[in-house]
């Protein structure tokens, strides 16, 4: 049978493609599946498929097309092809060469078509065995490459753990720093509070005495103003020459009358004022207590791998991971990681 009627085989004359789920018509002629489907008619009696080369009538079961019977030949050769055991040109040939020019695999027909011809070529024995053991040793230099990444993801890690744990070190002594400065500013807050009370107390006290002695000598005039309206309203003379007698030489005299209205100036009294240096006490003071964030320089926690390091630790390889990783971990000279001091 020639390579083309091969071919031909492995094709579905209804959709001119490889054979999908192919199954057997009564006639033992084969299409796909789907096409079945497509082909089948409906008659007032049965469901049925014309045969498109004999054009004999299958009779299809009550439940259709997908319980005609497989044409397992077929798929098996389907499956030999989709692996590529055969030549999907030349069915006929096995895949036996590899064309190191167009990096396929082809059966001996294929070496002298025009598309191969004086090409390189190999056994596809000795060029699978090759490239396993080629593929091996990139393996060996993958794993190590990826050995190193994973160490250097343990590091970064590691420090990002650390970066935390300084962070939540450095936030507490803030915060312990700032409830200081709130306890000293309640503390002077009381004092002064305190101070100011007993101040005021004592100029309340002087003041209530003040105060008492005034309303005392106020009461005693207003008692003998008292008693001259009612001498002036009253129609007995003796009352009237008594207490005029009184206010000469008594009560009511100048001498008396003197005493009750000395001493009324009021004395300067220490107000209580605030006395402060407004200008000792800046912002900068205290952020200076509080204090600053600063990134000090030491030995690194872990450092970058330069490209150099990386292609001594890791040979470089025909996939150029080595380049590729190095290229990626480039970082600028003398890279370090810097986490924070405890």
């Amino acid at each position: 049978m020639a390579s083309g009627d091969k071919a031909d085989s492995l094709t579905c004359s209804v959709c001119l493609e490889r054979y999908k789920n192919p199954r057997f018509l009564r006639c033992y002629h084969s299409f796909c599946e789907q096409c079945l489907k497509s082909l089948a008619q409906t008659s007032a009696r049965c469901l049925y498929v014309e045969c498109p080369k004999c054009r004999k009538v299958t009779q299809l079961p009550s439940d259709g097309v997908s319980h005609l019977q497989p044409n397992f030949p077929m798929m098996r050769r389907l499956d030999s092809a989709a692996d590529g055991e055969v030549c999907q040109i030349h069915p006929a040939l096995k895949l036996r060469y590899y064309c190191v020019t167009c990096d396929v695999i082809i059966c001996s027909d294929c070496m002298i078509t025009q598309a191969h011809k004086k090409h390189d070529a190999e056994d596809l024995k000795s060029a699978v065995s090759a490239a396993k053991k080629q593929l091996q040793t990139d393996k060996l230099r993958l794993e190590q490459v990826s050995e190193t990444l994973k160490k250097h993801l343990v590091k970064i890690h590691a420090n990002e753990a650390h970066a935390e744990d300084q962070r939540q070190s450095v936030e507490n002594q803030l915060q312990k720093r700032a409830k200081t400065l709130h306890k000293w500013v309640d503390e002077a807050l009381a004092e002064a509070l305190r101070s100011l009370g007993t101040t005021s107390k004592n100029i309340r006290e002087q003041l209530r005495q003040a105060r008492s002695e005034a309303e005392g000598k106020l009461r005693q005039i207003q008692k003998i103003e008292a008693d001259v309206n009612r001498a002036l309203s009253s129609s007995s003379s003796q009352k009237l020459l008594s207490l005029r007698t009184d206010m000469r030489s008594g009560r009511g005299s100048q001498e008396r009358l003197r005493q009750l209205t000395s001493n009324l100036h009021l004395r300067d009294y220490d107000y209580p004022v605030l006395l402060s240096n407004g200008d000792c006490l800046h912002r900068d003071v205290i952020a200076q207590f509080i204090g600053e964030i600063q990134m000090p320089v030491r030995k690194s926690f872990s450092r970058c791998w330069t490209e150099d390091e990386l292609a001594r630790a890791v040979p470089t390889t025909n996939l150029n991971l080595a380049a590729e990783v190095g290229h990626r971990q480039r970082q600028p000279e003398n890279c370090r990681s810097t986490p924070l001091e405890n």
